[in-house]
């Protein structure tokens, strides 16, 4: 027994048993913070009454500080009100003023909470593994050396629920410099300006999830960033009417990342380039963001959503009005291998030069995505082997934009398909092919200003097809070896197939009202059989420039007649 004694009191004076913690009242018993926390042993906590206290206070000792409401702690005149050296503090219900560092805490397991930071220099350092920051209103911070209202270094940290507003220079930075955990989560930043954002470093799957910060003037920052940290989850958060030198409104590098349901409104880059969404690493995944209304400085790019690394998926994004800095804008953008890019809306986008869904890399899968009112040059380009285009809506093409325009092949058999798209309304080429060994097949083209697919090279194969209301030709092919079988022209101020290079084949298509001819061959060794090629000003015209032959026409229907450019086949 006496031994058990002896053990709990080496443990108070240690310490570390909590039945042995002490309260100690100020300004009753004690006048002071200070004199309380001399009489504190490790485990205690200082109570502290309504009133103001303008002292500064330091302890290496694991201390509680627990205010109330009416508690003012003034550092009037540059005091650091608080200075802590110990693992365990907790302080909270506490208004801290004025003052130039309010609190800093280095030591693991702190808690900040329920506290009050109003017009100090400085808000919360913390350094150590577990601390979380929690419930507290930051107000009219000067942070003119610092970029931050709530700063952690150290693992696992938790800073959730806090608001910051009317400060300048202000946010939230949580480095976890270890690897360890990072959450930052529900916090509030409004009306606030000059350097603000959430930036999480050094962590492992860290998150970052339905936080807002709106209305603010930020200057040379992502507005949240997310950097050397695998698993990322950044969730849910609003980013609202943000204006200055933010290069990015979210980015994140490290692999696996997660960008969910973000709300991006009204974000400009003043004088340079702007990415919305920003993503460095492989396996990303983007999903379910709404973009609106944002865009770079003057002279500037836009980028929407922006993927570097290979496997990155991208799928029900909804991206409006987006550029109109004057340079080029990409509503979605990839430079990595298998990309998957399925089911997003973009809509307007407006630049001197625009890119609506724009992919460098193999094996992009590119599918039941709806583009509207894209400016100029490419509702979707693709640069890369093994593509797959399909399914996709396009309409609403102004000043020569092309609809689909893909540069690669098809290293096997249906590798690279381009199938199933609607385009309407494009003022250049709808579908544009530079590759070979492609799969081109039950597209539809309507109201085009140019071409309606214009394909350059080797074995290609063009099935099923339909191309209506053209100002150039319907299909341009220039190659060797295609095959274009049950494809359908109709309507157009040139030709309906204009075909240039060696055995290529056309079966069972057809092509009506076209104020040139309805087969244009330039190329040689030439077939066109079953073919239907009526209402032309030139039904059929065998040898174009000539230089091309036609090699068989079994089965062709023709009924030319009337002025002729090029020889008439009869």
């Amino acid at each position: 027994m006496i031994v058990w004694r002896g053990l709990a009191v080496a443990l108070c004076i240690l310490g570390m048993s909590p039945a042995c913690a002490a309260t100690h009242g100020v300004p009753v018993p004690f006048a002071t913070i200070g004199a309380a926390e001399g009489a504190a042993q490790n485990g205690d906590t200082i109570k502290i009454a309504k009133g103001r206290y303008t002292e500064a206070v330091v302890t290496t000792k694991s201390l509680s500080f627990v205010g109330g409401s009416g508690v003012f702690w003034d550092g009037i005149g540059g005091l650091d009100q608080l200075t802590a050296t110990a693992d365990n503090v907790q302080v909270s219900g506490i208004e801290f003023q004025n003052g130039d560092d309010p609190l800093t805490i280095t030591g693991n397991n702190a808690l900040v909470t329920k506290c009050i930071f109003n017009r100090s220099d400085e808000g919360v350092v913390i350094t150590g593994s577990n601390a979380v920051v929690s419930g507290n209103q930051f107000f009219g911070l000067q942070n003119l050396t610092e970029y931050y209202a709530i700063e952690v270094h150290g693992p696992d940290a938790i800073v959730d629920g806090n608001e910051l507003a009317f400060c300048y220079e202000f946010g939230i930075l949580v480095d976890a410099q270890s690897g360890g955990g990072a959450t930052v989560t529900n916090n509030f930043m409004d009306t606030n300006q000059y350097y603000g954002q959430v930036s999480v470093l050094n962590a492992t799957a860290p998150v970052v999830s339905n936080n807002t910060i709106a209305n603010a003037y930020t200057n040379s920052t992502p507005v949240i960033e997310v950097l050397t940290s695998d698993d990322a989850r950044v969730e849910g958060n609003k980013l609202l009417n943000l204006n200055y030198d933010i290069t990015e409104g979210i980015k994140v590098t490290g692999q696996r990342a997660l960008v969910a349901k973000n709300i991006l409104v009204n974000i400009f880059n003043y004088s340079g380039d702007l990415t919305c969404i920003s993503v460095t690493g492989d396996d990303a995944q983007v999903l379910g963001n709404i973009l609106r209304s944002n865009g770079g400085g003057s002279d500037n790019d836009t980028y929407g959503i922006y993927v570097t690394g290979n496997n990155a998926s991208i799928q029900s994004n909804r991206l409006v009005d987006t550029g109109g800095a004057g340079d080029e804008t990409y509503g979605i953008g990839v430079a990595g291998d298998d990309a998957q890019i399925i089911k997003n809306l973009i809509d307007t986008i407006r630049d001197e030069y625009c890119y609506g869904i724009y992919v460098s890399g193999v094996r992009a899968s590119i599918q039941k995505n709806k583009l509207l009112n894209i400016l100029y040059y490419y509702f979707i380009y693709v640069s890369g082997d093994d593509f797959q285009i399909v399914s996709n809506s396009l309409q609403g093409g102004a000043y020569a934009c092309e609809g689909i325009y893909a540069s690669g092949n098809g290293t096997t058999s249906l590798a690279a398909v381009i199938s199933k798209n609607s385009i309407s309304n494009v003022c250049d080429i709808a579908i544009d092919l530079s590759g070979s060994s492609v799969l081109i097949e039950k597209n539809k083209a309507r109201q085009v200003a140019d071409i309606g697919m214009n394909v350059t090279g080797d074995d290609n194969l063009l099935t099923g097809n339909s191309v209506t209301r053209t100002l150039d030709d319907a299909f341009q092919v220039d190659g060797d070896n295609n095959q274009l079988l049950g494809n359908k022209a109709v309507f157009g101020s040139t030709d309906g197939f204009d075909i240039s290079g060696n055995n290529n084949t056309l079966d069972k298509c057809s092509a009506n009202r076209f104020t040139g001819e309805g087969l244009d061959n330039d190329g040689v060794g030439t077939t066109a059989t079953n073919c239907k090629l009526t209402g032309n000003r030139i039904d059929y015209a065998g040898q174009g420039s000539g230089t091309g032959t036609i090699t068989d026409d079994t089965g062709t229907t023709f009924d030319t007649g009337g002025p002729t450019t090029a020889q008439e086949v009869d």
